[in-house]
């Protein structure tokens, strides 16, 4: 019985407990450290990050994404832009463009998310010759809901093989009904 109330004890204390992630983005460099509670996990990519990956599994998971955003809460968001460029016109302009895009996007993200704090600071400098942009992220979620998420993520991630494997069986056959008809071709126009 005793032990019965232990096990089910830590149970909630891990279903209560923190998943975290802080993203830091400096330089051209990515940091990512993982946290389960007071656990943590630095992983820094080697040389250049290939974030084409990041995309197309974005596009994939949409719907597991979509809860785990429900579930997020923004801890501390941090941007910095400096707009710089060889002439001052294009650099006026990134300044704007950027203003812009900030001024659109936050208020959106905000009915998404839950945002402790947050802070974006953009700048020109006209005597720079590039842009420099430094952005850090630490984000957290509960344990139990991460769980959910796994779950809505290994369904996504069975779908889309599955539609790999339809499409790849589809075009075996197009493959095989293209090679019968020109065979048959060949066939008559011998004949």
């Amino acid at each position: 019985m005793i032990a019965a109330a232990i096990i089910l004890a830590l149970l909630i204390l891990l279903m209560l407990t923190k998943v975290g992630g802080e993203f830091v983005y400096e330089d051209g460099k990515l940091s990512i450290v993982l946290s389960l509670g007071l656990i943590r996990y630095r992983f820094k990519p080697k040389g250049n990050f290939d974030y084409s990956i990041l995309l197309k599994f974005a596009k994939m998971l949409w719907h597991a994404l979509t809860r785990v955003l429900k579930g997020v809460v923004i801890e501390d968001f941090q941007l910095r832009f400096i707009a710089g460029s060889d002439d001052p016109y294009k650099t006026a302009m990134l300044c704007g463009y950027a203003y812009s895009a900030a001024g659109l996007l936050a208020p959106q993200l905000r009915r998404f998310l839950k945002v402790k704090k947050s802070s974006v600071q953009i700048n020109a400098d006209y005597m720079a010759e590039k842009s420099v942009i430094s952005a850090s992220l630490r984000a957290s979620i509960l344990f139990w809901k991460l769980l959910i998420i796994a779950g809505a993520f290994a369904r996504e991630l069975l779908h889309y093989k599955h539609t790999l494997k339809e499409v790849a069986k589809s075009t075996e056959s197009v493959a095989e009904k293209k090679e019968e008809e020109s065979s048959d071709n060949a066939v008559a126009a011998g004949a």
